[in-house]
């Protein structure tokens, strides 16, 4: 029942450019997910207050949560519902929704972010050795085909169980908390 787009390994203006057009013209739910590097970059301006800086990497250089952040602002339909999902191997991405504010941008309603991230105590060294790519995106898919009317936060329950043994955490956030007691998803996979 969903319309399903591909965008594989773009540029990081092209992906903004496709980004606003799918927020813009999308009327009921948009799920965007990522896939990729994420990181953390250094701010070298010392006028502002903030230290580092969340990111997605691209080919041909990087998206900064800020700039992510106003490109959702400016260009989401107020109508519809947005879903980010990353599948990062860092804790905190562009899309982390830890408040409704990203580096001084105020997101609109609507806005649901599911994630997973190492665990706090997961050194970095455990993080090289471990061979748990994918296991999140395996996961999520697996859940959501056993129940699909399951609400992110029923999902996060039973993903934090699984994840466990990998040293990951599962994460929904939202700037319209309700959002996270209803079914993700609308639609039957028979």
């Amino acid at each position: 029942e969903y319309a399903i787009f591909y965008v594989a390994n773009p540029h990081a203006r092209f992906f903004l450019d496709y980004l606003d057009y799918f927020f813009e013209h999308t009327t009921e739910h948009l799920i965007v997910y990522y896939v990729g590097q994420g990181t953390t970059v250094e701010d070298l301006d010392t006028t502002t207050k903030r230290e580092l800086y969340e990111a997605f990497t691209f080919e041909d250089g990087k998206i900064m949560d800020g700039e992510m952040a106003e490109h959702i602002k400016f260009s989401k339909n107020p109508d519809n519902i947005v879903t980010l999902i990353t599948d990062t191997c860092r804790p905190n991405t562009c899309w982390s929704l830890i408040s409704n504010t990203v580096d001084g941008v105020e997101l609109p309603p609507r806005i649901m972010s599911l994630s997973a991230s190492p665990t706090p105590q997961t050194s970095k060294s455990m993080m090289a050795l471990a061979q748990s790519q994918g296991i999140f995106t395996f996961n999520l898919t697996k859940e959501l085909k056993k129940k699909p009317k399951a609400t992110p936060k029923e999902i996060e329950e039973v993903m934090n169980q699984v994840l466990k043994e990998f040293a990951q955490i599962f994460t929904s956030s939202s700037t319209s908390p309700e959002l996270l007691d209803e079914p993700f998803l609308h639609i039957d996979f028979d």
